[in-house]
């Protein structure tokens, strides 16, 4: 079970070099239920500018899904941030839309999507 709006998602903040940077982390009441990521993708994603990317560096996004999302009309990681923002940086409506694009199953690796390109938005876009 993946935690909407009964759970929050408190967020890291990490200096270096002046810049500084978001990484969400779980909170005390989201135990049991989705666990933030921490993979190499994850942070390499959400810590470098996304422009020109392609569509599988996003995290949870691999080969299947990516060529979906290529296919739908989305190669780069540029239109996926851009449908984070037409979502309004909404979570729920968000992953509703990446899930019909990709025909995902697993709605955890879209959860993941979501926490990178928000993560993206924070950190380059606030």
């Amino acid at each position: 079970m993946l935690c909407f709006d009964q759970c929050s998602i408190q967020t890291q903040t990490v200096s270096e070099k002046g810049v500084t940077y978001y990484s969400a982390l779980p909170t005390d009441d989201m135990a049991g239920y989705y666990q933030a990521p921490t993979s190499k993708k994850h942070r390499a994603f959400s810590t470098m500018p996304i422009s020109g990317k392609s569509v599988m560096a996003i995290p949870g996004i691999a080969t299947v899904y990516g060529s979906r999302l290529v296919n739908a009309g989305f190669p780069d990681a540029d239109h996926i941030l851009a449908l984070y923002i037409n979502a309004g940086k909404h979570q729920e409506k968000f992953l509703l839309e990446l899930t019909a694009l990709t025909g995902a199953n697993n709605s955890r690796y879209m959860m993941h999507a979501f926490l990178g390109v928000q993560a993206v938005y924070q950190n380059f876009l606030m």
